[in-house]
């Protein structure tokens, strides 16, 4: 009988075949086992075919009556492991992901790629902060199986993995599902379509494809964005690689994360379990006593060399953000209407759409809340691209962010504070953590209370501009570099623990 996952080799250099033939023993949903065969030649897209079979032993047993087969002298196929899932070929372990070999019997050509020729690489994939020598550690970093990870598609997860994609001492690859535009140039990406195959749920369907990649790729880390059921999935499929799970909202509303004891699960079998702000640690541990492992909080970062220059601010009352209730455009919009009449010479802007991308859908919300800008002398001008967004907050005299909702971070409130606008913001969530004691704090139920707010900044020149130059300093704290080096440092203490 043979392990429930096991890797043959089948390698004759004077014939020029590299070949390789794994199996893997999966559970159905009826109680049942599929016994799964990947075969093809090494470095490209693999064939995969699956068994069903009536309980886990059967499914165990099938390799070996298939054994004298695939061993036979015509195919001449070595054993490279039969380790559990995870466990790479001694050829690839530590090895450049985009590296050479020597040539011997038992490996490759030099020169000859370990992975699929699809998987974007770059030898100095990661130097976004210093070019990475190419046998730093891989980091296999997956988004979410619909995030945006291109110019104009990018919502917060993806821009923050983006941000972070070059930390220290490792290397990247991002891993995402199909983009509706070209990715971000730099940064190694490689989409894969959930398998329709496979049964179970999206997060499940979206691992089963992602298993291949990662397969070939053999990195020294896995970090999962916002997927805690997905993280689990792979952390029990690949036992020997660490799995990091990065949340950047509420777990207790997500899949697998609702009650304490799947949480308390969470922080028991994965790695670690990062949070990118104090309150999400609070809703983490919400009901567990003693958690296996403290959950880390690393927050969310600004790239702070890349903010327009500083420039002379114009009158300007600015929102900027989803035009969504949670976010409270109304409360904005209602605010302005109140105090732009008592302000000459001072105009109001509201940035946004229903979606973080170009092709946002029209909804009943936003064409209300576009017919009261109108009526209030608000410009409400629509999804505009980041860059547009963090230059009109380098023109803006003052931001308002008057979150209804519990701010899982309030990555605008940050932006604002590192453009030097005066910030007027609610205190929901995280906002507090982010803002500090720089800014103005206003209940969003309340549209009078930010009427008021902003006719007491806009009559004050000298408190606007100290707001401004304790914002930017208080943000220095975020700059991309800072919070990549935290991670770095993460990843070491993380590889550390596993003997990595």
């Amino acid at each position: 009988m043979l392990p429930d996952q096991a890797l043959l080799t089948g390698i004759r250099p004077d014939r020029n075949e590299w070949r390789f033939y794994r199996t893997a023993v999966w559970p159905d949903l009826f109680g049942r086992a599929l016994l799964a065969r990947q075969w093809d030649p090494i470095g490209i897209e693999s064939r995969l075919r699956l068994d069903p079979h009536p309980d886990k032993g059967a499914a165990l047993n099938a390799p070996a009556r298939l054994g004298a087969a695939t061993t036979a002298p015509s195919r001449s196929l070595r054993p490279c492991s039969t380790a559990r899932l995870g466990a790479r070929h001694p050829r690839a372990a530590g090895a450049p992901w985009q590296g050479t070999r020597p040539t011997s019997r038992y490996s490759e050509p030099a020169g000859r790629r370990l992975t699929s020729p699809r998987i974007l690489t770059r030898a100095t994939g990661g130097d976004r902060y210093g070019p990475m020598p190419p046998s730093a550690p891989l980091v296999a970093t997956i988004l979410p199986p619909f995030e945006g990870f291109g110019p104009g598609q990018a919502g917060a997860v993806g821009t923050m993995v983006r941000l972070l994609s070059g930390a220290p001492g490792y290397r990247p690859l991002v891993i995402g599902g199909p983009q509706a535009s070209v990715p971000f140039a730099d940064v190694p990406f490689h989409a894969v379509r959930a398998a329709r195959w496979r049964p179970g749920n999206v997060n499940i369907r979206y691992g089963a494809a992602l298993l291949q990649t990662l397969w070939r790729a053999g990195p020294a880390l896995i970090e999962v964005h916002n997927r805690p059921e997905l993280a689990i999935w792979l952390a029990r499929r690949l036992p020997t690689t660490p799995v990091l799970l990065f949340l950047h909202n509420d777990p207790q509303e997500m899949r697998r994360a609702g009650t304490s004891a799947e949480r308390a699960r969470l922080l028991s079998r994965l790695a670690r379990v990062v949070v990118v702000s104090e309150y999400l640690q609070r809703r983490l541990l919400e009901g567990i006593s003693q958690p296996a492992r403290a959950p880390v909080v690393l927050p969310n970062a600004i790239e702070l060399s890349a903010l327009p220059p500083p420039r002379a601010r114009e009158p300007l009352i600015l929102f900027a953000g989803r035009v969504v209730r949670d976010k409270a455009p109304d409360v904005f919009v209602a605010a302005c209407a109140t105090a732009l009449p008592e302000l000459a010479d001072w105009r109001a802007e509201l940035i946004g759409a229903d979606r973080f991308h170009i092709d946002s859908p029209e909804t009943a919300f936003t064409n209300v809340i576009r017919a009261d800008a109108e009526r209030a002398g608000v410009r409400a001008v629509g999804y505009r691209n980041h860059a547009s967004v963090l230059d009109a907050m380098a023109r803006a005299a003052m931001v308002v962010v008057p979150s209804r909702w519990q701010e899982p971070f309030g990555l605008v409130a940050l932006e604002a504070m590192a453009s030097g606008a005066a910030l007027i913001s609610s205190s929901r969530g995280g906002l507090r953590e982010v803002a500090g004691d720089v800014a103005l704090y206003i209940d969003p139920d309340d549209p009078p209370a930010v009427a008021a707010a902003i006719c007491s900044l806009a009559a004050d020149p000298p408190r606007r501009a100290a707001m401004g130059q304790a914002g930017r300093a208080r943000a220095a704290a975020f700059d991309a570099p800072v919070i990549a080096g935290r991670l770095a440092a993460l990843r070491r203490e993380v590889l550390a623990g596993a003997g990595g």
